[in-house]
């Protein structure tokens, strides 16, 4: 009798989960059988412009046509970083008609083989979603080697020299015409033929003493001959240390489990031989406990940074402040962060 009882019970799983796998197939035929369904059809999933120059503004149509027996529905278009896409007709398109859809895709910033996707949703109800991809191969005109100059950490007194150099096709053809520059700390020349005779060393880029401490991120602008690319950016970024160095220069008290007190600890020492000394240590979150340590006298200092376990938040964010007797790091604020841990989801009970 329970062998009878377990081949039935066999036999029911088995026809249950045949009968899944076949769910899309019987959803749209019973769709066909009430009154038809949608089905979209692309002329082309894929678009390659081939070699192109950057700067450019690349466009392309996609066309569809619902051959289905029902209104196709356009539900949205989607795309990839650095594409747009517009649906050029109507959302809904009757059986036997045609819609579009134009893919934009502006090169500027980019450069090598590319690869762009525009995601199309819809009503069909076996192909609810079409992926759309456009590519290029894209060949830099006119740029900047590197067009961004990464200085490092430099002292308030030191001045640093960089350089960067023409780059592209059409490189070799082209004038500098101008520079605008508005930072007093920075200083840009240009020697096309190249400073120190190195074709690499175009444009040199002094970085002078007396900037404020802390960091900065400046922006040069090259003017140009050429017709289409006529500027060009130089960024310039790095960071300006006194005599007092954070470590580490920010308070992160990562994922912390409520209830749970939390310490985190700075130190607070001196980069030469002038000394200093920590007045004092305030936060912006007052569930941050702090306490000033002397390691040694005027050249090291320890912060220890507690967040007590009554922080009732689901995330810590502010600043702690450093004051100094030092005449340039009077001031000195290190952000704060940390985020309650999430309780692992109870996995939902099965049902019989």
């Amino acid at each position: 009798m329970m062998v009878q009882k377990v081949r039935v019970f066999f036999i029911i799983l088995i026809g249950v989960v045949w009968g899944f796998g076949f769910l899309p197939q019987t959803a749209a035929k019973d769709a066909e059988k009430k009154g038809g369904v949608p089905k979209i059809q692309f002329a082309e999933l894929t678009h390659d412009f081939g070699t192109v120059n950057q700067n450019s503004e690349l466009r392309h149509t996609f066309t569809f046509k619902n051959i289905g027996t029902e209104v196709l529905r356009i539900d949205k278009v989607s795309t990839s970083c650095g594409c747009t896409a517009a649906l050029l007709s109507d959302k809904e398109i009757a059986p036997g008609g045609e819609g579009k859809i134009e893919a934009v895709f502006k090169t500027a910033g980019f450069q090598g083989r590319r690869e762009k996707t525009i995601t199309v949703t819809c009503n069909d109800p076996e192909h609810p979603t079409t992926t759309l991809t456009i590519s290029a191969d894209i060949q830099v005109v006119l740029d900047l080697s590197p067009n961004r100059i990464m200085v490092g950490q430099i002292k308030k007194d030191e001045q640093a020299v960089r350089y960067a150099a023409l780059a592209g096709t059409q490189k070799d053809s082209v004038r500098i015409t101008s520079v605008d520059n508005t930072s007093q700390f920075l200083k840009v020349e240009t020697n096309l033929k190249g400073f120190e005779n190195d074709p690499q060393k175009q444009i040199k880029v002094m970085i002078l003493p007396g900037r404020p401490i802390g960091r900065f991120n400046e922006r040069v602008v090259l003017k140009t001959d050429h017709p289409q690319i006529q500027e060009l950016s130089l960024y310039v970024m790095g960071e300006v240390t006194g005599n007092i160095v954070i470590t580490p220069n920010f308070l992160h008290f990562g994922m912390f489990e409520p209830g749970t007190a939390v310490e985190r600890v700075l130190t607070v020492r001196a980069a030469g031989q002038k000394t200093f000394r920590v007045v004092d240590v305030k936060t912006t979150v007052p569930e941050v406990i702090t306490i000033l340590e002397t390691v040694q006298q005027g050249t090291e200092y320890r912060i220890r940074a507690r967040l007590s376990e009554k922080f009732s938040g689901d995330i810590v964010r502010g600043q702690l402040t450093i004051t100094t007797d030092d005449a340039d790091q009077q001031q000195i604020e290190v952000n704060m962060f940390g985020r309650k841990a999430r309780k692992p989801q109870a996995a939902a009970p099965l049902t019989r």
